[in-house]
């Protein structure tokens, strides 16, 4: 079995369909994180034991055209990777151009240049070539290349390469990498010790550290497992809101900027559907279905509105609600001290509000304000108003 990797440049990753990630499943860790490929990392793959060119014996030994030196073709060759990766119709040349650099980088002792060569022998957009690939990250590594080392752990936790099948190896090497400021590092000893596959067993508490130390370091696939974790309990009692921080993080990242692998959910999904369920947990109304956050319309501004009205009434509902509001704006900013927060909930029926309450006496005095109030939906509706703004 091959199991090609992820040749981004920004990251070392199996490159598999994300494993579906919504607050709705909670079957297993598998079924929550995000960089286990094809299985637990316990099952392993057969190691490809196809001979290819490794630093030193293929055309790195000559200097190639385009850069100066093994650091600026380093640089260079890098550059010219991310490029042709970011490309589906990128020309096969520039992949060509690219590994011709990162050899001459890499047999001449440029660190970067090893790492990004073996990232460009695990790409789905080359041939593949896992010797190679782990006989150029071994090489960064030695160099003191810390993201090199995590690729050469990987290739440890899936036997690729040559690599001796070594769980405790490899998280040796994600742990360096980690203490050495490589995000990644922390995400794959997270999941290492999440899966439960080293010596002592799984230890939930320790996965979620190195997961929140890796989104620290602005490792987006930490961000999303450190999430997962979160919503799951799976370290620490279920808890919503940091699995949205940590979901919201990833989407920002880049960790989901699309629809996802293969219809999956990434993280971009994961937080608006952890939004939703925070909003459905924390709702006044049952069965809402209109919801805003803050907005101000004709200076009345609400932190957050809901309803359960009749038809959809959407975005543009939600602020002719508001504005319907904003008429009694002074009665209302009467009611207590500036920017406190008020909330109170009505029921309306025959296009007007028939009935306001809330808690205390500021609630109870907005209340008053807006009962009467012409709306534009029948039903059910909570306002969070802050007064004065």
């Amino acid at each position: 079995m091959r199991d090609r990797q992820d040749g981004g440049l920004a990251d070392a990753r199996p490159g598999a369909a994300t494993p579906e990630v919504t607050p709705s499943v909670r079957s297993s860790t598998l079924g929550l994180l995000a960089l286990l490929v094809a299985g637990s990392l316990g099952s392993g793959c057969e190691s490809d034991t196809q001979t290819s060119a490794v630093p030193g014996e293929g055309p790195g030994a000559d200097s190639p055209e385009g850069c100066e030196d093994p650091e600026d073709c380093g640089r260079t060759g890098g550059r010219l990777l991310a490029e042709a990766e970011a490309t589906p119709s990128s020309d096969p040349a520039r992949f060509t151009q690219a590994r011709a650099m990162l050899d001459y980088a890499c047999v001449h002792e440029a660190p970067a240049g090893c790492l990004n060569l073996s990232l460009l022998h695990r790409s789905s957009r080359t041939p593949d070539e896992p010797v190679a690939a782990h006989t150029s990250a071994q090489r960064g590594c030695s160099l003191h290349e810390q993201a090199a080392c995590v690729l050469v752990g990987l290739d440890e936790v899936y036997g690729h390469g040559g690599a001796r099948r070594d769980l405790e190896a490899a998280r040796a090497r994600f742990a360096r990498a980690c203490d050495a400021g490589v995000g990644t590092g922390c995400g794959y000893l997270g999941a290492l010790l999440l899966e439960g596959a080293l010596d002592g067993g799984a230890d939930p508490e320790a996965a979620l550290a190195s997961f929140e130390r890796g989104c620290g370091l602005d490792d987006g696939r930490s961000c999303y497992n450190a999430g997962a974790t979160h919503y799951g309990g799976l370290a620490t009692a279920p808890d919503l809101e940091a699995a949205r921080a940590y979901m919201a993080k990833a989407c920002r990242l880049g960790e989901g900027t699309g629809a996802g692998t293969g219809g999956q959910s990434d993280a971009c999904e994961a937080s608006v559907t952890l939004e939703l369920e925070i909003a459905k947990r924390d709702s006044k109304i049952s069965d809402a279905n209109l919801h805003l956050g803050e907005a101000s319309v004709d200076g009345l501004t609400v932190a957050g509105l809901e309803c359960r009205v009749e038809g959809d009434g959407g975005l543009l509902g939600s602020l002719a609600i508001i504005r319907a509001l904003a008429e009694h704006k002074p009665e209302i900013d009467r009611c207590g001290e500036i920017e406190a927060r008020v909330e109170v909930v009505w029921r309306a029926e025959g296009g007007r509000i028939t009935h306001a309450d809330g808690d205390g006496a500021a609630a109870q005095c907005v209340a008053r304000a807006i009962e009467g109030t012409v709306i534009p939906f029948d039903g059910e509706c909570a306002v969070t108003v802050l007064l004065g703004l």
